[in-house]
């Protein structure tokens, strides 16, 4: 009977390690696809994190470039101000100086009204008539270039 139950065992032991290594070949076969569906989807995930890093550093890069090129406008831009400013400058003391020249120039215009209006009227001639005649002679001479006197 020992012997019976020997061999029973011995076919229950072959079943058993043919099942097991069936099921080691199913579950071979299973995992290789749900690790190949896991590697398929993780090798997608990777070339996606590869663009966008190749992205990203395209980006950066002409962040940096529109920075460097907003930076050199900038600088021609305080550059040209900086000229502006001195033309500026430049201007205000031309005219400060034209200003000078005419209230000097004026003086002497002065002078000489204060010169005709200081002039007494010859005898039997009106004033008025007179002053007029001597205008229109310094009027003439300042227009032929002369200087007034």
């Amino acid at each position: 009977m020992f012997e019976k139950f020997a061999a029973k065992a011995g076919a229950l032991a072959v079943i058993v390690l043919i099942a097991l290594a069936v099921g080691g070949v199913i579950g071979d076969k299973v995992s290789d696809v749900q690790n190949g569906e896991r590697i398929a989807t993780l090798e997608t995930q990777l070339g996606a994190a590869r663009n966008a890093e190749t992205l990203s550093t395209e980006l950066a890069k002409r962040f940096s470039d529109y920075c460097g090129a907003i930076d050199a406008a900038t600088q021609k831009q305080d550059a040209a101000i900086d000229a502006l400013g001195k033309l500026a400058e430049a201007h205000e003391a031309a005219a400060a100086e034209a200003v000078a020249r005419a209230r000097s120039d004026s003086a002497a215009f002065q002078r000489d009204a204060a010169v005709i209006l200081g002039k007494p009227a010859p005898a039997g001639v009106d004033a008025c008539a007179a002053a007029s005649a001597e205008f229109d002679k310094e009027l003439r001479a300042e227009r032929r270039g002369a200087k007034p006197r």
